[in-house]
This record gives structure tokens, sequence and C-alpha cells, in this order.
């Protein structure tokens, strides 16, 4: 075969695995058991040099996934190129991240062969969710919501001893004591880990985030009240949110869901129901069973 017959015939491969590509998307390229596949063996490839540079180095690195690492291992050898994710373009190299087992790597897209194929951040939300509802059905029986006591170890040896998980959890990939990571959140279903983010429950719309964002804000003034025996009406005002938020009784400054800017200044104090309201989506009903107020026309 000349050498102008195999271009041919290489250049109209190339064409016809682009288009295939281009008509499936990177999603579907990425999460096929082909791309997986492939990624393990990358996966092996780059713990292979990575403890060959650790054993040469004789001191480990944890910043698997950076351009600096990787440039290291091709500098001295360890690696040939810059490794990517099968199925991605671009940096995907950064995809690729450090564990605490195995042979030390994971994928953020595709997890790793000990996983199963589930990523850390997909083990981590099925994780939040099994802990929000322990954590919902925790509350109802002490008639009280969870507090700002959640991610300590205290919290979820209560939460074993009631029967409502069968272990303390750990937040996958990140080793001993990484229930830490779990905490309350202003935002979402109220809880969210500091490694892989919160795990967004798609069946809510702006309004009933919102109103769950008002469930946590009710129950954070309500805690500095009692605890602090004052009563505060300035919900809405930066600098006491940012005090609650100082004192631990929220985690970040509450934003209205889908609202730009410093939307929390459209949370606002109510003298009836659970004491706040929200000027676009309204009063939550959840506390109280009462019917939802409307935004007033003039905000």
């Amino acid at each position: 075969m000349s050498s102008k017959i195999f271009l041919t015939v290489v250049a109209v491969a190339l064409v016809s695995a682009s288009l295939a590509f281009a008509a499936d998307g990177p999603a579907a390229v990425a999460s096929s058991d082909a791309a997986r596949d492939k990624c393990f063996k990358v996966q092996r490839l780059i713990g292979r040099a990575y403890q060959a540079y650790c054993q040469e180095a004789k001191s480990p690195r944890r910043d698997i996934g950076t351009f600096a690492f990787f440039s290291a291992l091709v500098k001295n050898g360890f690696l040939d190129q810059m490794p990517t994710d099968p199925g991605f373009e671009g940096d995907s190299y950064a995809h690729f991240r450090h564990r605490r087992s195995g042979n030390g790597i994971t994928c953020y897209h595709h997890g790793d062969p000990d996983s199963g194929g589930r990523s850390e951040r997909e083990r981590c939300f099925a994780i939040q969710k099994e802990l929000s509802d322990a954590i919902d059905s925790f509350g109802r029986e002490r008639g009280v919501p969870a507090g700002r006591d959640i991610g300590t170890r205290k919290f979820f040896e209560q939460l074993v001893a009631g029967g409502h998980i069968e272990a303390i959890p750990q937040d996958p990939g990140q080793g001993k004591d990484s229930f830490k990571d779990f905490r309350q959140s202003a935002s979402g279903h109220g809880l969210e880990c500091a490694v892989h983010g919160p795990a967004i429950r798609t069946a809510g719309s702006e309004r009933e985030q919102c109103w769950r964002l008002q469930a946590t804000m009710a129950q954070a003034l309500d805690q500095y009240s009692l605890e602090k025996s004052v009563h505060r009406t300035d919900v809405g005002n930066r600098a006491f949110f940012s005090l609650l938020v100082r004192e631990g009784y929220l985690h970040d400054l509450p934003l209205d869901p889908g609202q730009p800017g410093d939307s929390f200044g459209n949370f606002r104090y109510t003298e009836d129901g659970n004491h706040v309201e929200c000027a676009v989506h309204g009063r939550s009903p959840g506390l109280t069973g009462a019917q939802t107020s409307q935004p007033t026309s003039e905000e």
C-alpha cells in the first residue's frame, strides 16, 4: 500500500471517528464501558509512575491531578506524555487525583477499579442522600431539626445509636475521620461535603430550594435567639447573616436560589410562621403548615 493510500485511509478513519464522537457527545463516550476500562489502564500507568517517582524522590506528593505534578513525571522520564482521561478533550489530566488505597490513583469521572466504576464524587453524593434522610428522621424523632453539630463525631454517634445509620460515614477517598467533611449547608437540602460539594436533588425547583433555605435560616435564628437570649429582626441584613456565619449558626451567607448578586437581601423577618420569608419566592409552609405568602408587588 502506497503512503498516499495509507494516509487517505487514516484520514477517512479519523473523520468517521470524529463524526461518531460528535454525534454521541463527550459525555456518552466518557460514560461507556470502553472509556472506563481505558481510564483504569491509564490509572495503573500513572500509579506505577507515581510509585517510582516517590521511591526516587524519597517523599510522596499529594498534588496529583495538577499540571505541575504530571509535568514533573514527564520531565523525569516516569511518563512519556501528559495523561488524558479517555473520552475527554482538553486538560483532562486534572480528572486524576490521589486516593489513600489501591495504587493511589482515582478518576473524578470514571472512579477506579476498587469502586466498581463509581467516582468518589458519585459515592459521596449517595452517602449525602442517605445521611440527609437519616438526619430528617433523627430530627422528627426528637421533634427538633438537626442543628449546627452536623459533621461532628458526637452527632454521627447519635445517629448510629438511634439506628438511623449503621456506622459513622467517611468521605470517599479522604481517609480516616473524613466524616468532618460533611456539614450543614446554607443551600440545597441542608447537607454538603467540603470536598465534593452538595448532592443537589434534581426534583427541587428554585422556589422549593428557597423554602428549604428559609427553614435552615429559621432554625439558625431560633438557635441564636435561644442561646443569646435576644430577639433579632434584621433578617436580610449582611451584618446579621455574617454574624450567624461567624458564630457557626450558618455555613455561608444565604443566597436566594436563581437570583443574582447579593440576593440574601431578598429575605426578611416576619412576625408569624417561622419568622423568615422571601420577597421573590414567598414564605415556606414547611414548618408551620400555613398558606404560602406571595411576594409584595413593590418588591
